[in-house]
């Protein structure tokens, strides 16, 4: 959910980050993606208990448009509120414009993590800085069906 997002990279086994909980999910994307993605179900979170309150799922539609899943508390309190169901599509303005449709549309396409780090200025708190990756997963071996994400603060 990288809303203000000062800086987005494309991940790759090097990149280095300041959350280790972003580290964590980095770390099982690239061990578990066998050359490719990761499937869905090779995600299980009894495994990541460190980052479960900062982990968000955001579904990609038959659409092409996304949708909010689920999140931890972490990451309601990052935000500043519950947006499970709250849809991201082409177009959109307001808190989810066309640069996030157009991030997530990027992971989709190019198959790769994102890393992002940015201001909460979104949630009323422009002080504060997070991080946050956000990876691709597949349920059938060829399209992206969902992406796994963790936020987390950093100063």
């Amino acid at each position: 959910a990288c809303m203000t997002c000062s800086i987005i990279s494309t991940v790759t086994p090097e990149s280095r980050y300041e959350s280790r909980r972003v580290r964590h999910l980095h770390d099982w994307w690239h061990g578990a993606r066998g050359g490719d993605i990761p499937w869905r179900h090779h995600f299980d979170i009894v495994d990541h208990r460190e980052i479960v309150e900062h982990i968000f799922v955001i579904d990609c539609l038959p659409t092409g448009d996304f949708v909010f899943r689920l999140a931890g508390e972490q990451v309601y309190r990052l935000i500043g509120r519950n947006n499970s169901g709250e849809l991201v599509k082409r177009g959109a303005v307001g808190e989810y414009g066309t640069a996030l449709f157009e991030y997530y549309s990027s992971i989709v396409a190019e198959r790769c993590c994102k890393h992002c780090v940015g201001s909460l200025k979104f949630a009323g708190r422009e002080f504060r800085r997070f991080e946050g990756i956000d990876c691709p997963l597949t349920e059938d071996g060829r399209a992206v069906s969902r992406i796994i994400g963790v936020m987390d603060l950093i100063d």
